[in-house]
């Protein structure tokens, strides 16, 4: 494969990235417009059970899906960071806590980010825990909006001149 067809067929993968990469934040930006309507900003005990669940079960989705474009994929390309570097100094700090946040409570199950105090209750070994609550204040959310933005428009960006690439037309 020559040099050329190298760097095509590395476009063409980088392209098919970058397209995921779309939907991802589209989902995303569905999940944060969703929780801004409903105002799910609430800690654990401020609202029924019920309600609280249905607020940690999108705002889980929206952390998912935001950061999946930025997580590596094995046998892909990484995502183009450059991409990102519109981002300002808050954003960049925000979306840093997402993809941790992502890693250590949305998508995993991190025992050390969780306070556990080990009880019997006759005779039932059980444990007081202390959970992260599973949520993003408004301004964060509005925030995140403009980031997914920041990057919906780079991806577009990127994948015409792909597309040039490509086709030879660049």
């Amino acid at each position: 494969m020559s040099i050329s067809e190298a760097t095509k067929a590395h476009d063409r993968q980088l392209y098919g990235l970058l397209h995921v990469a779309e939907e991802d934040l589209r989902q995303a930006s569905f999940f944060a417009a969703y929780i801004l309507k409903k105002g799910w900003h609430f800690e654990p005990w401020e609202k029924r059970w019920t309600v609280y669940m249905q607020q940690a079960a999108f705002t889980t989705a929206l952390a998912i899906a935001y950061s999946r474009p930025f997580t590596e994929s094995r046998g892909w390309p990484k995502f183009p960071m450059r991409l990102v570097t519109a981002f300002n100094a808050e954003q960049r700090k925000l979306h840093k806590r997402i993809l941790n946040l992502r890693s250590l409570i949305y998508a995993h199950s991190d025992v050390g980010s969780r306070a556990i105090r080990l009880v019997s209750i006759e005779g039932y070994p059980t444990a007081i825990e202390a959970l992260p609550p599973m949520r993003f204040t408004r301004d964060e959310i509005t925030e995140l909006q403009s980031m997914i933005k920041i990057a919906q428009n780079s991806i577009g960006t990127r994948k015409r001149e792909l597309i040039a690439a490509v086709e030879g037309k660049a």
